[in-house]
């Protein structure tokens, strides 16, 4: 089960805030991941996925397809990820999440940072995929 997250994000989520939208990941009334796009700009959104050790692997890549589908990514054009270098599960989830959307990107590495920036048109945007999918 994942411990906390910060205050201000949580609030955001639970609150409705619109420029958030957010998926949980589920299992025996435990939280095991969760995963939100924030825009930060008019046309930017970060992507922030968080997912319990044990549940590492498949359930990333499913909770960043599901929020690609969402309908904030349509007046999108990029979507932004930080992913520590070392983190070798949270690059492969964003991997296959572009695999599988048909999503482009660029990358740069900043020290031991990967800036990952997808750039969406509305043919790149699935409408299908769902949370409920990885079950």
């Amino acid at each position: 089960m994942l411990g906390s997250f910060p205050r201000p994000y949580i609030e955001d989520i639970v609150r409705g805030h619109p420029d958030v939208v957010a998926v949980v990941g589920v299992y025996d009334d435990d939280i095991v991941a969760l995963a939100s796009l924030q825009r930060d700009s008019r046309s930017t959104a970060e992507l922030a996925i968080l997912v319990e050790d044990a549940w590492q692997g498949d359930l990333g890549w499913r909770l960043a397809v599901a929020l690609l589908g969402a309908p904030l990514v349509g007046c999108l054009a990029n979507v932004k990820a930080s992913i520590l270098a070392g983190n070798s599960a949270a690059l492969g989830s964003v991997r296959k999440a572009m695999r599988t959307t048909g999503v482009t990107a660029t990358t740069r590495r900043d020290r031991e940072t990967i800036c990952v920036t997808m750039a969406l048109s509305a043919d790149d945007i699935p409408h299908s995929p769902t949370a409920a999918n990885w079950q």
